[in-house]
């Protein structure tokens, strides 16, 4: 996987992940842990928050878990 250069960040990124329950997750969590070994930028902005559930396409749920766990005030 190839990423765009990433530009300092202002803030803290907070991002969710979603992983389907039944699959087998391990390629998705050893290509998680790659990026964000591999990036001081990832290691020191972001926070990845994961979300095993059965359910498909739930957007606002997936934002509502990054929003919470932010690591600012604002909400």
């Amino acid at each position: 996987m190839t990423l765009p250069p990433l530009h300092t960040p202002t803030g803290p990124v907070s991002a969710t992940v979603h992983v389907t329950q039944g699959k087998n997750p391990s390629e998705l969590l050893a290509a998680l842990d790659k990026l964000y070994t591999s990036s001081p930028l990832m290691k020191r902005y972001v926070d990845i928050h994961l979300v095993y559930d059965p359910f498909d396409r739930q957007f606002n749920m997936w934002r509502n878990v990054a929003k919470f766990f932010a690591r600012t005030e604002v909400r």
